[in-house]
């Protein structure tokens, strides 16, 4: 089931523009989102987060585009400076 939530979420966001949710709960990432379009995410309504479980970056967006984010929880997004030692 929280597979089909990602992938839903990963399609609506393939073309932009406003992006909604008819669900609750929280939306594991198995790889980071790629924004490459003017994009909001509105989860008003809803109680939604994404979380990359410590091991993925959350959100890559594309030079150029906007991003907007309305009353959604982002949380353990995979961060990693530019002294690592991490391959």
């Amino acid at each position: 089931m929280a597979q089909a939530v990602e992938s839903e979420l990963r399609q609506a966001l393939q073309g932009g523009g406003l992006v909604t949710f008819a669900c609750d709960g929280a939306i594991g990432l198995s790889s980071t989102l790629l924004i490459t379009n003017d994009t909001t995410i509105d989860a008003t309504g809803h109680a939604i987060g994404l979380t990359g479980s410590n091991a993925v970056r959350l959100v890559e967006i594309g030079p150029g585009v906007t991003l907007e984010l309305v009353r959604l929880s982002l949380s353990d997004g995979f961060v990693r400076g530019t002294n690592s030692t991490v391959g």
